[in-house]
């Protein structure tokens, strides 16, 4: 997943938010605002490292603290039992992290900060907690660890202050005890990071209590799951939208549809389409409203709306005097979607244009027996009855009149 904020703060803490690094992006707007453009970073399987990590260059981050007591026979102990035989630094972090997820029990402590000893005595405490038992528990096995704090996004406007943990695997990874994250999600905003060393400690906790300061002033620019993005903007107006409609105030409405999509893609471009071309056809303005419909169906062939659109373009040909078109549309939304709730509509629509536009009775009564068939329990079944007793019935009556010619 993805997210973007925007942080409009002093530029004496913009200075000092110095990560941009593989999963966060700082972008510079102004020396008071900056965007930060945040990704999961897909989760490693193994590592080509094997443990204890040995490099002169992250000696800081294997070494005890006053809160990361590493060697402490209880730390080290606990950690060979968890670790086990497993060499892997990458798969002995995933089975750290597990154990800590599992074994502390989430409590507000609303205590000072604790050490990993205390914290491995009570097993109880809330991030911070979760986050000094595990990086000494990595620091005790070899798996070079640091403590990280920030912000972390818990709903679409909503930020609170977070620690988690990074560990070095032959590259800086960021992982998460408190939430089992073997790769952090992109809800992390990172403001420091630290060995806590006593010398560190001032240094690490200067941003974090700027960034409490003006932590009103973030706002989420947009933010990415599942392969749908999300602007705060595209969200707003969407909620406006849906009040408007909601009262009957379809041509403000339509205005501000346009505005949406007119913004960048996002997961509510396909519906800002399809509601123009709604409230175009209500209007009476059949060109345009077909025009947004097309425009979906081309632009976002797999929407959940591309059958509605199908339909809707049906009924359009259909007061356009096209009843061949419109056929086609209603028989293309059944072929595609034939577990739409408007397949069984518009096998029946297909029928009585077969019917009633061009006399074609055998056509039609296939059209009403597929129907019947394939969707037995829908209201249009019964409907499709009907309409082969009355297709039999003009069939007998052409037949008569040919045989009295």
């Amino acid at each position: 997943n993805c997210l973007n904020v925007r942080l409009t703060t002093s530029p004496f803490l913009l200075k000092r938010i110095p990560f941009s690094d593989q999963r966060q992006i700082l972008h510079f707007v102004s020396d008071s605002t900056v965007e930060i453009e945040l990704k999961r970073v897909a989760a490693e399987t193994s590592s080509s490292a094997m443990l204890p990590i040995d490099t002169s260059g992250l000696k800081a981050f294997l070494q005890p603290t006053l809160f990361i007591q590493c060697t402490h026979p209880l730390i080290v102990k606990t950690a060979q039992r968890v670790v086990g035989n497993e060499r892997d630094p990458w798969r002995a972090t995933k089975r750290l992290l597990e154990w800590v997820y599992n074994n502390i029990n989430p409590k507000q402590t609303n205590v000072r900060f604790k050490s990993a000893l205390e914290v491995l005595e009570t097993m109880e405490g809330t991030c911070s907690e979760y986050t000094v038992l595990f990086v000494a528990l990595a620091r005790a096995v070899g798996i070079p660890a640091r403590v990280c704090a920030g912000l972390m996004a818990s709903g679409k406007q909503s930020f609170g202050l977070h620690m988690w943990a990074q560990v070095y695997v032959g590259r800086w990874i960021d992982v998460d005890p408190s939430w089992n994250q073997i790769s952090v999600d992109a809800t992390h905003i990172k403001l420091a990071s630290s060995s806590l060393a006593l010398e560190e400690l001032p240094r690490f906790n200067v941003p974090i209590s700027l960034a409490l300061v003006h932590i009103d002033t973030i706002r989420v620019v947009s933010y990415q799951t599942d392969g749908q993005v999300e602007l705060t903007a595209a969200r707003h107006l969407w909620e406006k939208i849906s009040r408007l409609r909601a009262e009957f105030q379809d041509t403000v409405a339509l205005k501000l549809l346009g505005q949406l999509y007119a913004l960048p893609r996002n997961s509510r471009s396909d519906d800002a389409l399809y509601q123009m071309g709604e409230i175009l056809f209500d209007k009476g303005e059949l060109a345009k409203a077909k025009n947004r419909f097309d425009r979906l169906l081309e632009e976002f062939p797999r929407s959940e709306l591309a059958d509605n659109a199908l339909f809707q373009l049906g009924k359009i040909w259909q007061k356009q005097g096209r009843p061949d078109s419109a056929q086609a549309f209603f028989l293309r939304l059944v072929e595609e979607f034939p577990n739409s709730e408007l397949a069984d509509d518009a096998l029946y629509k297909a029928g009585v244009i077969s019917e009633k536009a061009f006399s074609q009775f055998k056509s039609a009564e296939r059209f009403y027996r597929r129907l019947i068939e394939e969707y037995e329990q829908s209201g249009w079944a019964s409907c499709a009855q009907e309409a082969l007793t009355r297709c039999a019935k003009w069939r007998h009556q052409k037949q008569g009149e040919k045989a009295n010619r």
